[in-house]
């Protein structure tokens, strides 16, 4: 593919993850600061000893995540801008049955058949 054509679509995307970040940015965190989010985030997983960088514990960074969101949102009297409470609830909880299944498979309690 050439540049020219390249160009323009890095451009589209660019403006579309700008529109979509300026967006979703009230949901997460106040303007007063855009990554207090992050900074919340990073300081309960220090708090809690959790490595982000284990596939388990990754899972539970991102259950902390929508934790943080749900606060976010809780403290706002408009709500969110773009996905509903209810659907972080649910995106926390598939986070926790998937670093379930993960520590199960890790352990050794549950080893996977092939289908068939």
């Amino acid at each position: 593919m050439k540049w020219d054509t390249v160009k323009p679509l890095i451009e589209g995307m660019n403006a579309e993850m700008l529109a979509l970040r300026e967006r979703k940015m009230s949901d997460y965190a106040s303007g007063a600061d855009c990554h207090s989010n992050f900074k919340r985030v990073a300081a309960a997983c220090d708090a809690l000893g959790i490595d982000v960088g284990d596939p388990e514990q990754l899972c539970l960074f991102f259950v902390i995540h929508k934790i943080a969101r749900i606060v976010n949102l809780a403290e706002k009297p408009t709500g969110a801008a773009c996905e509903p409470v209810h659907d972080s609830y649910a995106d926390a909880l598939n986070y926790l049955h998937l670093g379930r299944e993960i520590y199960l498979e890790s352990s050794g309690q549950v080893v996977e058949t092939p289908l068939g």
